[in-house]
């Protein structure tokens, strides 16, 4: 369910939700954006230290560049 439509969904008694009900959905909205984007770059660093020497070439990267960007913890940009 996304963001915009937890904060319009009305509680049991037909209340809408209240400020701390928001943060709390806006912090876990928050938190999952955060951690796809963790999930990302690992899978997009993994795949980069899985092509070879030619690949590396033709994007114009070297060994070590990517020796340097697939060992970086996957919060670090």
């Amino acid at each position: 369910m996304k963001y915009e439509a937890l904060l319009q969904r009305k509680t049991f008694d037909g209340a809408m939700p209240g400020r701390g009900t928001i943060r709390i959905v806006s912090l876990a909205a928050n938190t999952l954006r955060v951690i796809g984007a963790w999930r990302r770059r690992a899978r997009e660093r993994r795949v980069l230290g899985e092509l070879n020497p030619h690949q590396l070439a033709d994007i114009g990267l070297k060994p070590s560049d990517v020796w340097i960007e697939t060992n970086k913890p996957a919060w670090r940009t």
